[in-house]
This record gives structure tokens, sequence and C-alpha cells, in this order.
């Protein structure tokens, strides 16, 4: 998953449904704005004895773009990404998501699946 512009909290849960068909989260995890931005830069301060810049300057990171990966290695069939916020100035931006899987055997499959006439 890729965010930017991140505002306040995320919370991000990966659920998956197995082979028999029990779906559970596979994955929780959050991420906080204040851990990807914040104040900093030269010219607003002092550094040793010798001033850049001006102090009433306000320099600021810019939150970018903040890639996060979950690695699961579990067996499932469906795979749901739930992402919510917790807050009323919480934000974000989903640039993209990508699931990448192996397909399974035929053998894998339980036979409560095949359907017969």
């Amino acid at each position: 998953m890729n965010f930017k512009n991140m505002k306040g909290t995320v919370s991000i849960n990966i659920y998956t449904e197995d082979r028999d068909g029990v779906t559970s989260i596979a994955k929780s995890f959050t991420i906080n704005s204040a851990g990807v931005s914040g104040n900093t830069g030269m010219g607003t301060g002092i550094v040793g004895a010798t001033q850049l810049g001006t102090t009433t300057g306000t320099a600021t990171v810019s939150t970018g773009e903040i890639p996060k990966r979950a690695l699961l290695y579990k067996s499932s069939r469906v795979i749901q990404i739930e992402i919510k916020t917790t807050g009323k100035t919480s934000n974000y931006e989903l640039l993209g998501a990508k699931i990448v899987g192996i397909p399974q055997s035929r053998g894998n499959s339980p036979s409560s699946w095949n359907v017969t006439t």
C-alpha cells in the first residue's frame, strides 16, 4: 500500500478467508502521521555559532509518499483490506494497493466445494 498526505491516525486491517470459510484478521497495524512529519530544516535556528537563515521561519517535513508492506504467509481464498481513520481531522490519500499471491493446486480445495449433478 502506498499512502500520501496523511493526517492523524490511520488504522489498517487485512482480513483473510480460509478454505473453511472462516474470516479473520491476518494483520493489523496503525500509522500515525506524527511519525512521518514534523518541524525541521536548516535556516530556522542557530547551528553552532553560525546562524543560518532567520529564526522566524517555519520549515516542515513533507509526508510525501508513505509505503507500507505486510507479509502474510497464509493460505487464503479471499483477501480484504480495511482502511479507517480515527478522528474528524484524520485523512489520507491511498495511491495504490498491491496483493501478490500464489495459486493453490486443485488438491487444496475441500471436497465440499465440488458440484455434483
